[in-house]
């Protein structure tokens, strides 16, 4: 025999709500009695009854969960999302925050084979009331269908525009004030590397990195700019094979600066006498290498932070919006 609510207060002697309320945990503020509680669960639990979840989302106007979204683009040479620091810290700023709120937090990895149905009916299906995504540009297909639908959606890590809100650090000028100090330090001929293709952080990394060469009269043919994708090992054999009269290497993160120390340790170079090291995000090992690394502050638990509560407005009705973080830069021994 199938049991619904309605039979199951019915042959308990209850009301339906009183069912309702016990199977959604919230028996203690509609004061029920713990003996009337246990009583129904068990009920429930012999009858082998399980509640509706879709029936029971559709007729409740929040689930009170946001989704968490990791594009596996961003991850080079390293199948463990959680091992980076920069997404670690920012999920750990938004579980924190979203706890704070009494809010729940799922997380899905998406990969360019994954249907793009499984991020749209998360939504649909009120999984979820909004969805924070990291990692590299939206696609525009997914823009055009956020849009369309108004759905709550803030990006991290990507770019800025009118209809889908963000929350980033100024990585241009940030990017541009530290290649400036470096310059102020009498450094004349740079190499830079930046990330992965594609990645807006690392494009306004590198835009400030050429801006404040232009801004100082800094020769462009005194400046070797290659990609390494973000990754350590990679940075590690392009700094070995590609390294000539470089008085400075500027990096668009901070794993990829100590692949280049670890190459410039090899090459007998002194650090910073010879040639100065600098990366960007502050990531917690960049404080305990040898020398220990100059870069600049990601504010990656901020940015975490900020998207739960900019998305939880705009749940609430608030238009999107563009937040940037001010960072700062932090010397150390590197430079």
């Amino acid at each position: 025999m199938k049991y619904s609510l309605s039979r199951i207060a019915e042959e308990l002697g209850v009301s339906k709500a009183t069912v309702s309320q016990v199977l959604n945990g919230k028996a203690r503020s509609a004061r029920i009695s713990e003996q009337l509680e246990r009583r129904i669960v068990e009920f429930c639990r012999e009858v082998n009854y399980v509640p509706n979840i879709h029936a029971r989302r559709i007729n409740r106007k929040y689930s009170n969960t946001l989704g968490f979204l990791i594009n596996r683009g961003i991850m080079v040479g390293n199948d463990n999302p959680f091992a980076d620091y920069n997404l670690s810290s920012i999920l750990g700023g938004a579980v924190l925050a979203a706890e704070d709120m009494g809010l729940r937090v799922i997380i899905q990895l998406y990969r360019k084979d994954m249907e793009d149905s499984c991020v749209f009916e998360w939504l649909r299906n009120q999984e979820i009331d909004g969805l924070i995504y990291y990692g590299l540009d939206i696609p525009e297909k997914w823009r055009r269908i956020f849009i369309e639908e108004h759905r709550s959606i803030v990006g991290i890590g990507i770019e800025a525009e009118q209809e889908i809100a963000t929350v980033n650090i100024d990585n241009f000028g940030i990017s541009e004030k530290l290649t400036e100090k470096l310059i102020a330090d009498g450094r004349k001929k740079f190499m830079y590397l930046s990330g992965i293709d594609g990645s807006y952080v690392s494009d306004e990394r590198k835009k400030g990195f050429l801006s404040a060469l232009n801004k100082n009269g800094i020769d462009k043919s005194f400046v070797n700019v290659i990609s390494a994708k973000f990754s350590e090992e990679l940075a590690e054999k392009t700094v070995f094979e590609h390294i000539s009269d470089e008085d400075a290497i500027i990096c668009a993160n901070d794993d990829m600066a100590i692949g280049a120390i670890k190459a410039l340790k090899k090459l007998k170079k002194d650090i910073p006498k010879e040639i100065a090291v600098a990366g960007a995000d502050n990531v917690l090992v960049g404080r305990y290498t040898t020398p220990s690394l100059t870069t600049f502050d990601n504010r990656q638990h901020d940015m975490g932070e900020e998207a739960v509560k900019l998305i939880c407005e705009m749940i609430k009705g608030k238009k999107a919006e563009n937040i940037v973080l001010p960072s700062e830069i932090i010397v150390r021994e590197s430079t």
